[in-house]
């Protein structure tokens, strides 16, 4: 219960803190007498937002927030009782597009609403994300999901994910359409993988919108059991597609981090970092790539497009956080976030590096950014690495770098040894490196 309480006490300082009302009044709302809030009151909101209701309840009933005569995504059934004065829900990107389309419409029976708002919420909410905030979870509590959060055809998806502060396996989470037999989607672990921070649904092995168009549910139900060990909160539920695509421009230059890795790609050659090339006072120079055989769960990478649709065709590997301690300079987002102004950091923009220095500049959502600081120093000469490219940092008068598409092959037809050592005799019968391929020589 500390952890709870704890909870509320920061929510309410950030209330007070960063709040935005965008709506005051005293209204007495039932179904027929709503309130309405125009979409232009969310431009400046963003995914991981959180809409704060605040309001008054003469008896037990339930509150409703809608758009467009729709049921928001993302949202919850919630039925309180007169001590209930505040509703808060958190914005998944299927939310925001309603809000900033047709707006807000907070709607239900018996209640007096005097003030809608919003304020900062999360960083780095998944793609993919249908749900997310905080559920305590304590003993068979269950939230209730309205049905409008999911796609009417998973045929495209392969995994529901269930985040949560557990922090151990020990716990139960039970899936639902209703509570009658035919509306099970998981019961005492089926088709669910547990984890110490999420639990994984298998939607190949159970065909949930077929559950619930059956039972005709307009919920989906998440309950859940701490067992032995301390309550906790469920934090998000995402969708994970089979794939991931991109519209891209084919010689265009892009970056990608993606949470999952990729057993498959199409459309684009990747690049990781080798590092950066100072010359001898120490000035910026170069910066040098190497085409990346592999996409791992959580770790940024370059990329050249080849066609004009970019696909990458995910393995169950995840990783919850993009993991930008490897990437040697990289710094890659699941959410689209603010970079830190400093001269160090690049942004990679219409095929071109753009340095950050005092301007306000975002990272999208599954790309990343260049941190020169973070990055090694590397030595072209003493470390050859075959199919390496590499791209001048010539600074112009309009705060950017180079174009990037003036990245060049180093070396283009040197040969190399498995080594990565330069030969320029190769040997009859050889395996070498040529242009990044591995050759074997015939005379």
């Amino acid at each position: 219960m500390k952890r709870l309480l704890l909870f509320v006490v920061l929510l309410a300082g950030i209330l007070s803190a960063n709040a935005t009302d965008i709506w005051e009044g005293t209204h007495d709302v039932t179904w027929e007498n709503t309130v309405s809030i125009e979409a232009d009151k969310f431009a400046s909101v963003k995914v991981g937002d959180f809409i704060i209701v605040d309001l008054s309840f003469s008896e037990e009933d339930v509150i409703e927030l809608k758009s467009n005569g729709q049921r928001l995504p993302g949202t919850l059934y919630t039925r309180r009782g007169t001590d209930y004065t505040r509703h808060v829900a958190y914005i998944t990107a299927a939310m925001l597009a309603q809000l900033q389309t047709y707006g807000l419409e907070v709607c239900g029976n018996h209640f007096t609403l005097s003030k809608v708002s919003y304020a900062d919420g999360k960083n780095n909410v998944h793609e993919g994300a249908i749900w997310t905030g905080y559920f305590w979870i304590d003993e068979w509590k269950t939230m209730e999901l309205w049905k409008e959060a999911l796609p009417a055809d998973l045929s495209d998806y392969k995994e529901m994910i269930i985040y949560h502060e557990a922090n151990r396996t020990d716990y139960v989470l039970n899936i639902r359409a209703n509570w009658d037999p035919a509306g099970i989607i998981s019961d005492k672990g089926s088709h669910l993988t547990k984890y110490a921070t999420y639990a994984v649904l298998d939607l190949s092995e159970v065909d949930v919108a077929g559950i619930m168009t059956a039972t005709g549910s307009d919920r989906l139900l998440v309950q859940g059991n701490k067992e032995d060990g301390e309550p906790f909160n469920m934090t998000e539920i995402v969708l994970v597609r089979k794939s991931y695509h991109r519209a891209v421009t084919a010689g265009r230059y892009g970056t990608i981090c993606l949470p999952y890795a990729a057993s498959a790609t199409s459309g684009a050659e990747f690049y990781s970092i080798l590092g950066k090339e100072v010359d001898g006072g120490g000035a910026l120079t170069n910066l040098w790539f190497e085409q990346a055989e592999s996409l791992e769960a959580g770790v940024p990478y370059l990329f050249k497009a080849t066609a004009s649709e970019l696909t990458v065709t995910y393995t169950g590997a995840v990783a919850n956080e993009p993991d930008n301690s490897s990437s040697n300079g990289l710094v890659g987002a699941y959410a689209e976030a603010e970079i830190a102004k400093s001269d160090d950091n690049y942004i990679l923009y219409n095929n071109e590096l753009y340095k950050v220095g005092s301007n306000t500049y975002k990272v999208g959502a599954n790309r990343a950014y260049f941190d020169i600081s973070s990055m090694s120093v590397y030595d072209p000469d003493s470390a050859p690495a075959p199919g390496r490219k590499r791209v001048s940092l010539a600074t112009s008068g309009h705060n950017t770098a180079t174009a990037i598409g003036l990245i060049e092959t180093d070396n283009a037809g040197v040969w190399y040894d498995m080594l990565g050592r330069p030969v320029k005799h190769p040997a009859e019968g050889g395996v070498y490196i040529q242009n990044g391929k591995k050759i074997i020589v015939n005379r």
